[in-house]
């Protein structure tokens, strides 16, 4: 199992740590921490909220994993092969660093980032302000960003941050079960509004 998961970790490079709990309280992952003694994989919330709906893939909230890093996990009930009955749950940690790197690269304009939040608010990656990861909007240090709480979806807003005056909007992320604010500098939109 733990040669599988590795496959899968090494196939992937944003893939922190891959993991199954099985209903009889058995565990495999991929990276065990030093003293897994009485550890119960059933007790976690990746194990329960799977469970509850076993033919979903579920996300979790952001939490420190065994290796101590931020992670969300994807969470699955797993059927025994011969029967429909469920013999566990598999799930593979993200993690929020690696997740960072990617939102990172993604430009929009010259001067435009996306963030990336839970639905309650939590901020999962914000390339611009790395210090407010975990953090909810309404809490972080930036007090603007709780204005992004109270925007609808696909509303086009002004924002400052840092100074610097951003058009920015709040786009739904179904599968995650979150959101992604998109913000460029409102003087770079207008230099291409005085170009055209």
């Amino acid at each position: 199992v733990k040669n599988m998961f590795g496959t899968i970790r090494d196939t992937y490079p944003e893939i922190e740590d891959v993991f199954m709990g099985t209903r009889w309280g058995g565990f495999a992952v991929l990276h065990e921490a030093e003293d897994m003694r009485g550890f119960d994989p059933r007790e976690r919330p990746w194990y329960k909220d799977a469970m509850k709906v076993p033919d979903k893939v579920i996300l979790t909230k952001a939490y420190k994993s065994n290796t101590g890093n931020m992670v969300i996990s994807f969470a699955k009930a797993v059927l025994s092969p011969n029967s429909s009955e469920i013999i566990g749950v598999v799930g593979i940690d993200i993690s929020l660093a690696k997740l960072d790197v990617f939102m990172a690269s993604i430009k929009i304009g010259k001067s435009g980032y996306c963030l990336l939040l839970e639905e309650d608010g939590t901020i999962l990656v914000d390339p611009k302000h790395k210090e407010v990861v975990a953090k909810n909007l309404k809490n972080c240090g930036i007090a603007t960003y709780n204005k992004i709480a109270s925007v609808g979806k696909d509303e086009n807003f002004y924002i400052y941050v840092d100074g610097i005056k951003y058009q920015s909007q709040v786009y739904d992320v179904g599968a995650l079960d979150g959101k992604v604010v998109v913000l460029v500098e409102r003087n770079e939109l207008l230099e291409i509004f005085y170009t055209l």
